[in-house]
């Protein structure tokens, strides 16, 4: 028959094996959270700024322009700096949008790449939308923007506000995110594994528009 002594080690030896398991498991939700963690922390992100510059034509025409750069003193230019985002499945993007000059309220959206969004409207109660989603303040306004699970393949960004003067005027550019070997295509479809392609520079640029702007006032084309 057992004694109190007994009975008491074993309780003891008990407790001791439940604070180990405690430890342990204490042990494994940190391990856990640093994986979590390290992994969100591997997402791009870009410092993008957004600002006036004149762009001087063939025939020493200067036309005003907008357009993204790197740094907050430019230079700044249409298309906006390729973002390259690289093909690891559990990669992101966030920008952190900057206004450092242009005149009007403006933002960031990505076609094609899902992320939720706060349409922006004018006035606040008229049915009228300005902006596809929130935006950073005229002038010198600050906004961020991300984006999770993205698709591979390149993708146009443009600012989503004022939709028929900001990308014309040059506030867009491009977003690669990397497929990797043998994701998008196969060896046997003739690609091959990691290839890149060149983003074609295009450029829109109407006088009448951009004409318009050495101001920044809003007119119809004359005529």
């Amino acid at each position: 028959m057992r004694s109190l002594r007994d009975y008491l080690r074993m309780a003891q030896r008990m407790e001791i094996r439940n604070v180990g398991m405690r430890q342990l498991n204490i042990l494994i939700l940190a391990l856990a959270s640093l994986c979590f963690w390290g992994s969100a922390a591997n997402a791009l992100e870009v410092d993008l700024y957004a600002g006036p510059f004149t762009k001087e034509m063939p025939g020493g025409v200067n036309v005003p322009m907008w357009g993204f750069g790197s740094a907050a003193d430019g230079p700044f230019t249409v298309p906006g700096p390729v973002l390259h985002v690289p093909h690891d499945d559990d990669e992101g993007l966030t920008i952190h949008l900057y206004n450092v000059g242009i005149p009007e309220p403006i933002s960031i959206v990505i076609p094609g790449q899902y992320t939720e969004m706060s349409p922006v409207f004018d006035g606040g109660t008229l049915p009228r939308m300005r902006s596809l989603t929130h935006e950073a303040a005229a002038g010198t306004g600050t906004a961020t923007y991300t984006w999770t699970n993205l698709r591979h393949g390149t993708y146009l960004y443009h600012s989503g506000s004022h939709l028929t003067v900001q990308p014309q005027m040059g506030l867009y550019g491009a977003m690669i995110h990397d497929a990797g070997q043998n994701k998008a295509y196969s060896v046997e479809s003739g690609g091959t594994p990691g290839q890149t392609f060149p983003v074609p520079d295009v450029e829109q640029i109407g006088d009448w528009k951009h004409g318009d702007y050495p101001g920044y006032a809003h007119a119809a084309p004359a005529g």
